[in-house]
């Protein structure tokens, strides 16, 4: 589902009518690029029913993927991803952000979970993807570990067929919302002094 109108679109996807979701103004995001909108789905996990509804259908669509395991980095993945676990009745496993490896953004699955990917497949789930840094980086933490991925997932997304492209795996949104994002040193917001978080 695509919409020029970002609080139409993901309010009306999360139950909500007020906009609250979504801030408009200068962010930087974990894989270091800057942009103007910022998804606040914290306080979706704080609604733990509607959260539920929301993963049941993102699980639904994921269901074709026959994972054993799903994947979600902490944190509004590994919440998601518990979600969409219980909704496939398969294992699952998360994502702890790690010290950057040559400028690439990094997660590592804790060692007692690692231990139970090889072999396995999984889907790697998160709350909403911007660039997909931390998809990638769980991604490469898997395979690492002998686990192969099938699938991504996530509630909202800014650009799927990039991101299909650039993993060469299928992925799953309920909704899709271009935004606009740019490297730091191409950011307009950035000339024109605007300060980052708002």
């Amino acid at each position: 589902m695509k919409s020029s109108n970002p609080w139409v679109a993901i309010d009306h996807l999360l139950g909500e009518e007020e906009g609250r979701f979504v801030r408009l103004g200068h962010f930087a995001y974990e894989g270091g690029d800057h942009g103007d909108t910022w998804l606040a789905l914290d306080l979706l996990f704080a609604r733990p029913r509607r959260a539920q509804a929301a993963a049941a259908r993102l699980a639904a669509a994921l269901a074709v993927h026959r994972a054993e395991l799903v994947c979600g980095p902490l944190v509004g993945g590994a919440l998601l991803g518990q979600l969409i676990a219980a909704e496939l009745d398969a294992g699952f496993v998360y994502g702890e952000p790690g010290a950057a490896d040559r400028g690439e953004v990094a997660y590592t699955i804790p060692p007692e979970s690692r231990r139970r990917l090889a072999g396995r497949t999984v889907i790697v789930v998160d709350d909403v993807i911007n660039a997909g840094s931390a998809t990638r980086a769980c991604i490469r933490e898997i395979e690492a570990a002998g686990g192969r991925v099938v699938a991504a997932g996530t509630l909202i997304i800014r650009d799927a067929a990039a991101l299909r492209e650039r993993l060469g795996l299928p992925v799953e949104a309920l909704i899709e919302v271009p935004w606009k994002t740019w490297p730091v040193r191409d950011c307009p917001l950035c000339h024109a002094g605007q300060p980052l978080g708002g």
